[in-house]
């Protein structure tokens, strides 16, 4: 369980960055979009860092 959690932060951001611009196709331009989904990411590698910093060494 733990290899599939890491292996998913790992693919996240290609995920997001995938869905983000699908999305920013779809929908007129928006700066608040994406000022929040900057600020997202941002929070999102704290936390990804953070879990990677976690990790027990072996």
């Amino acid at each position: 369980m733990r290899k599939n959690k890491y292996g998913l932060i790992v693919l996240a951001p290609f995920i997001g960055g995938w869905l983000f611009n699908s999305l920013m196709v779809m929908l007129p331009f928006s700066g608040f979009l994406l000022w929040t989904a900057n600020i997202g990411f941002m929070l999102f590698w704290f936390w990804a860092g953070r879990q990677f910093a976690l990790l027990p060494r072996e």
